[in-house]
């Protein structure tokens, strides 16, 4: 995780500091530029998160 502050100049008078955090990999990409690839895809649709117990949480289960 990464810190960035971005600064917004309001006016003459008030400048604004917003502080937020960017997940990053071990290498310095941003994680949402190239977002999260599962190691494992268990297929599933909307009506899975329906029902108990659901299709991910089993599969991730199973693969612990």
């Amino acid at each position: 995780m990464k810190d960035v502050a971005t600064v917004y100049k309001i006016n003459e008078r008030y400048t604004m500091v917003l502080a937020t955090k960017r997940y990053a990999y071990p290498n310095g990409s941003y994680i949402r530029k190239n977002a999260i690839i599962p190691d494992i895809h268990i297929p599933s649709n909307a009506n899975d998160f329906n029902v108990f117990p659901d299709k991910q949480l089993m599969g991730a289960i199973d693969v612990r």
